[in-house]
């Protein structure tokens, strides 16, 4: 390599952008077919006309060039109308041609040095939400019962006080006494309808976590057999419908929704108030089936091998809190029902209602089924979390014009503070990654939607539907939404056909940017966990991915490999230094020498992570002759990985 381009991309990389592009460009002026020159060349340069004229001349002198194709594709979405001169001569040009073309707009001015930092972060988990402060008045309506300024009273005026409230408190107490009676009666009646269940079942305590990885799942993670599915969620006498009163005010709500999202309710929705134990039940006879079970325990098989989830853990507590999203109710599309969890229909209990009631009109106008959410979606998919994503955003921000709009003034405070329990299953000791899995919907879903709504109004949101987000990180950065940026697609072999028979895949996905994101920071095991703000800014140049898991029953075995493309060089350099130091802490600092790639060896497990320009590979299994079987299904990647050691 020219030793202007080696001091060219040295300076790229420390954050010396200027300097960068001189010697990047004094190369280019000795050797205008130097391929890395051009390539780095395009981290230096200010507009997208400029990074396609790089892209455009890396790919006349190597055609196949996968990472050019892919930032040139990107970057023609949002520059339609290339220049006339990039049409007319698409072979590589010198850095004469490219001068030329950027001082036709002027002199080039350098930007500083790129962070790809992402977006802040919304608030985390543990953030409660403030309740409205006493002094701020504008958010009520002024109080009608205000006191007047204190004056003193005539004495006639005391006695008649006293007289009334002596008045008031019997009539209480008597009216408390008929109540009781009355409802004492009314209960015995209707004891032999009542339908009493015990807690389906009770999360285990998790165990404490040590330092020692614990990557190979047991062979003994099955689904609990207790659990005996139905085909469908039917009402039965222990789910009546609700009383005229309930059904009055449900109405209400009803009217008041629509109005406010501006969509008409096509169809009478059946809602029914429901206990919380009644509520675990129905999920699990509906979600956990015989279908589902086998998923689910390739779904756990894959979280333990990723390093997510001790293979102890209940998945199914997992499943259900998600269902329900914290905020006791929930509305199941396939059967077209909204079931709220509460004793009585209150003001609580009506608050909740505007937001399930949300989800069900929007899939009477827009078919939910056809977003993909369907029952499969109970496990990790980037579609789905995308989907719930904007549903979930969609109801949140319903529910708070809903409360400024129509809540009793008086109950708007207590109303604005409420927030349930993130979990309807409680967890004593919930994995990092369940809970903040378990946020994604709520924290990155309304702020992705209140984008939209800002942009204009609830249409632009209704396109959305039309036009549904397909990744995380097209909710977590809604300009790439906007701006047509969709994932690069990735993909490769079914790896158990190229490996020994014992080898069935269990699991093929993709991690997205936000479980590439929770991988590097929230693991079970502390002690390799990244900084949450630096895995976030690893993860943020994301351009796609996809990864299989296999197991190996006889031998209670798992092998994975994951290969990731990034939206630049400098992204990739930046993951690949993340996930090193991850998998170092992972593995105790037990590095092993190989031709290829940095690998590591810890209880009878080895990883490698390997690197090619702009793009990622990440392998592991029992031992190092699986993994050398599987590199050789990945050319290109059998060598050396770039120095990531010295970045800063």
């Amino acid at each position: 390599m020219n030793s202007l381009t080696e001091q060219g991309i040295a300076a790229v990389r420390t954050g010396k952008i200027q300097l960068g592009s001189q010697l990047l460009r004094q190369a280019l002026e000795q050797d205008s077919n130097d391929l890395q020159a051009w390539l780095w060349l395009s981290s230096a340069v200010d507009t997208d006309q400029e990074r396609m004229i790089c892209m455009e001349n890396v790919l006349g002198i190597e055609p196949g060039h996968t990472l050019a194709k892919a930032a040139l594709a990107k970057l023609k979405l949002t520059n339609p109308n290339p220049t006339p001169e990039s049409l007319m001569n698409p072979s590589p040009a010198s850095p004469a041609r490219l001068n030329k073309i950027i001082k036709q707009s002027g002199e080039l001015h350098l930007p500083p040095a790129p962070t790809y930092a992402p977006p802040v972060l919304p608030p985390p988990l543990e953030a409660e939400p403030a309740a409205p402060s006493a002094d701020q008045p504008e958010i009520l309506p002024e109080d009608p019962y205000r006191k007047l300024p204190k004056k003193p009273l005539p004495l006639w005026l005391w006695l008649v006080g006293i007289i009334m409230l002596g008045c008031l408190g019997a009539f209480l107490f008597f009216g408390y006494r008929y109540y009781t009676n009355y409802n004492s009666r009314i209960t015995t009646q209707t004891h032999s309808m009542q339908l009493t269940l015990t807690q389906v079942f009770a999360p285990s305590p998790s165990p404490t976590l040590t330092l020692t990885p614990t990557i190979t799942p047991t062979a003994t993670i099955t689904p609990t057999p207790t659990i005996q599915p139905t085909s469908t969620i039917s009402p039965t006498p222990s789910l009546p419908p609700v009383n005229s009163a309930d059904a009055s005010a449900m109405k209400s709500i009803q009217t008041q929704v629509s109005d406010l999202r501006g969509l008409p309710v096509t169809a009478q929705i059946p809602a029914y108030l429901i206990a919380k134990d009644r509520a675990v039940s129905l999920l699990l006879d509906d979600l956990i089936t015989s279908d589902t079970s086998a998923a689910l325990q390739d779904e756990k098989q894959a979280l333990v091998s990723f390093g997510l989830i001790m293979p102890d853990y209940n998945l199914q507590n997992h499943i259900i809190n998600r269902m329900v999203a914290g905020w006791n109710g929930f509305y199941l599309p396939w059967d077209r029902q909204i079931f709220i969890v509460g004793a009585q229909f209150g003001d609580i209990e009506g608050y909740v209602y505007s937001k399930e009631f949300d989800h069900a009109l929007i899939d009477q106008n827009f078919d939910l089924g056809k977003l993909g959410l369907t029952k499969g979606c109970i496990f990790k998919d980037e579609h789905c979390q995308a989907s719930q994503a904007l549903i979930e955003g969609d109801a949140l921000l319903l529910q708070s014009q809903w409360l400024k709009q129509y809540a009793d003034p008086r109950k708007f405070k207590t109303l604005a503070a409420y927030k349930p329990s993130s979990q309807i299953l409680v967890d004593p000791n919930p994995p990092a990654y369940i809970l903040q899995d378990l946020d994604f919907p709520s924290r990155f879903g309304q702020a992705f939607v209140s984008t939209l709504y800002d942009k204009g109004s609830w249409a632009q949101v209704n396109q959305a539907y039309q036009n549904p987000p397909q990744t995380t990180e097209q909710i977590m950065h809604p300009d790439k939404y906007l701006s047509g940026e969709g994932p690069v697609p990735v993909s490769f072999p079914p790896l158990e056909k190229t490996m020994d028979s014992k080898w069935k895949l269990i699991q093929s996905s993709s991690f997205g940017e936000w479980s590439t994101l929770l991988l590097l920071a929230y693991g079970t095991d502390v002690a390799s966990q990244i900084d949450p703000k630096a895995a976030q800014v690893a993860a943020a140049g994301w351009g796609g991915d996809h990864y299989q898991v296999l197991y190996d029953s006889a031998g209670d075995k798992v092998t994975l490999a994951a290969q990731w493309i990034w939206d630049t060089p400098p992204d990739a350099v930046e993951f690949q230094q993340a996930m090193q130091t991850h998998l170092s802490k992972l593995y105790r600092g037990n590095q092993l020498s190989r031709s290829a790639g940095q690998c590591w060896q810890n209880n009878n497990q080895f990883t490698c992570l390997y690197a090619i320009e702009g793009q990622t590979l990440w392998l592991q299994g029992p031992d190092a002759q699986t993994l050398d079987s599987m590199l050789a299904q990945f050319p290109g990647f059998n060598q050396n990985p770039p120095d990531v050691t010295a970045l800063p």
